[in-house]
């Protein structure tokens, strides 16, 4: 199989810059732990724990503080474990899909909290939460068929930084932030089907 993008040829660019600048970023705490022989796929486990965990705790615990802290750990780690795998030279289609997958699960965890947390209804956070797994199946799709799609949107980060906003603020940020993200995606996974259904035809 051809290297696997699971990115549009919209973001193509910008991941490019967002490489370059975490790459720099990073680059001391790459080097040390290239040194003690951390493998990025740890580094990609260990956010998977630390956002499901945080998830179980925040619930059990009623303190949503302690997602939003584990929650943007996951973040910074899942920006790591990318400039970690390309300085080892350990780039694989294995890796890009571990990597979306637990950028879904960070997605998934963010929604089952605003559900609980917040007063968003669950027909928006349904939608949304699907329409988020449709994007990257869809671009996984494309790539194996030997074709990038044109546009796609997974606001990942938009949705973490309205969370983190309403839970400091009180402000319902999430309800209205993902109602206008829902609508924006479902033309666009429309889309992402139709392009599909015509490679593969």
């Amino acid at each position: 199989m051809k290297n696997v993008k699971t990115y549009t040829k919209a973001e193509e660019n910008l991941v490019k810059l967002n490489h370059k600048f975490k790459d720099i970023i990073f680059k001391p705490l790459i080097i040390a732990l290239t040194f003690l022989g951390v493998p990025p796929n740890f580094i990609a486990s260990l956010s998977a724990v630390i956002v499901a965990s945080g998830l179980y705790f925040s619930f059990s615990l009623s303190n949503p503080i302690i997602f939003i802290v584990c929650l943007w750990i996951h973040f910074v780690l899942d920006a790591l474990d990318g400039p970690l795998s390309r300085f080892q030279g350990k780039n694989s289609n294995q890796g890009a899909i571990t990597d979306s997958l637990v950028d879904y699960l960070g997605v998934l965890c963010a929604t089952i909290f605003i559900g609980l947390f917040t007063q968003t209804p669950v027909y928006i956070l349904i939608p949304f939460v699907s329409l988020y797994l449709m994007e990257i199946y869809n671009t996984f799709i494309s790539s194996i068929l030997n074709s990038q799609l044109e546009y796609g949107t997974k606001p990942r980060l938009v949705i973490y930084v309205l969370l983190t906003l309403e839970i400091l603020t009180k402000y319902q940020y999430t309800n209205t932030g993902m109602s206008i993200l829902v609508l924006l995606m479902i033309p666009m996974v429309i889309a992402s089907f139709i392009n599909i259904y015509k490679l593969a035809k």
